[in-house]
């Protein structure tokens, strides 16, 4: 697996009477960078998820960096994802490069710079990533499958600039012992951010802006905070809406094969109010349970149990029981070298939440698993 792409690389391996397919199946960035440029330079439909569709083509086109650009915008591509398959079963979408193109960030500041890759290829963050690498003429250095160490020294070594990625990577891989002035910008995408992932990155990367970017496989990216305060900007007043404190797309917005409920996508991403106009996102409906006849956030849980300092990642779940409704259970890996007691836990967590919020169960592993997004797996 090659360690750094860019366009200049990437276009060195086109030649006439060569081939690609129009699936992407496997975790190879670059074969997948290289299948996904040529389709929408072929005008090509991409499958992301089913390999019955594949087709290898014959290149049959030379292009020069300047054409990309216009090529792209005026792609008639369709692309076929599926949604990670945090909460449930992963679903089908459809796509345009023309739509995800909307997102894409084409300045001074983003062109002819280093971005880390962090997500699966064959997601709508991988992709977007990679879209937004070709139109900015940037280089893309994976990071992903690391140890922490190696993902610094990737970091250092290739001068990586930007970084987009899942909350769940900035809490497994910082801080680092010595501070990275290089880096300018970090964004987040996929899962709520929370304030102690915040306050590490902050450690490791002094002169970074934080971003956290609120998307997803059905209508691309929407919203973007400093933090994890988001605001609906003026231009969207009239197609992001909050209804019973969960977010509502207007369908023109959204892919479609996404269901509407009267003209509206339902997300399912809960808020949290700051202010009037400010809120944070702190799960999904679909994680809510009932413990003991009260609703109880599984993301609400998670965090505190992620605020204490000897955690370096936590997974809470809810198990159905008879008379409870549900029992929570908390997978923690600790920090290294860090240790607590289940009782120690309990009684921390007694202080941050409701006696019925406390986790009755707890775990203690050594790693945890996560979906090819690189995501807390929450089915």
């Amino acid at each position: 697996m090659s360690e750094l792409i860019s366009l200049d690389i990437l276009l060195e391996k086109i030649s006439i009477g060569g081939s690609y397919t129009n699936v992407i199946i496997d975790e190879d960035l670059s074969q997948s960078y290289f299948n996904i440029f040529c389709s929408i330079i072929h005008g090509k439909d991409i499958y992301f998820y089913d390999g019955d569709q594949g087709v290898t083509y014959t290149i049959t086109k030379e292009i020069s960096k300047d054409q990309i650009p216009n090529t792209f915008i005026k792609s008639e591509s369709k692309i076929y994802l599926q949604t990670s398959g945090t909460t449930g079963k992963p679903k089908k979408i459809e796509q345009s490069v023309k739509r995800l193109l909307n997102g894409v960030k084409i300045t001074p500041e983003v062109t002819n710079i280093c971005w880390g890759f962090c997500y699966s290829t064959r997601h709508i963050s991988g992709l977007f990533m990679i879209l937004q690498a070709i139109m900015s003429d940037s280089a893309l250095v994976d990071l992903r499958n690391l140890s922490k160490g190696e993902v610094e020294d990737r970091i250092r070594l290739f001068k990586v600039s930007h970084i987009s990625a899942p909350s769940t990577f900035y809490r497994m891989n910082f801080p680092v012992k010595e501070k990275i002035d290089s880096m300018i910008s970090l964004s987040n995408g996929g899962e709520p951010l929370n304030e102690d992932v915040i306050r590490n990155l902050s450690v490791s990367f002094p002169k970074a802006k934080i971003r956290n970017i609120y998307a997803s496989t059905e209508f691309g990216s929407l919203l973007v905070a400093k933090g994890d305060a988001f605001k609906i900007p003026d231009r969207l007043l009239e197609f992001v809406m909050i209804k019973d404190n969960v977010i509502y797309v207007h369908g023109s917005l959204v892919s479609p094969s996404a269901k509407l409920e009267d003209g509206w996508y339902i997300t399912n991403d809960r808020i949290e109010w700051i202010d009037d106009v400010s809120f944070r996102i702190v799960g999904r409906v679909t994680e809510d349970v009932k413990v003991l006849g009260h609703l109880v956030s599984l993301r609400t849980v998670e965090a505190a149990v992620n605020d204490i300092p000897q955690v370096k990642i936590a997974k809470v779940s809810s198990k159905e029981h008879k008379l409870f409704g549900n029992l929570l259970i908390a997978e923690i890996v600790f920090q290294e070298n860090a240790e607590l007691t289940k009782k120690e836990v309990k009684s921390i967590l007694k202080t941050k939440l409701k006696d019925y919020e406390v986790p009755s169960k707890i775990k203690f592993i050594e790693q945890i698993n996560l979906t090819d997004s690189g995501k807390l797996g929450r089915t």
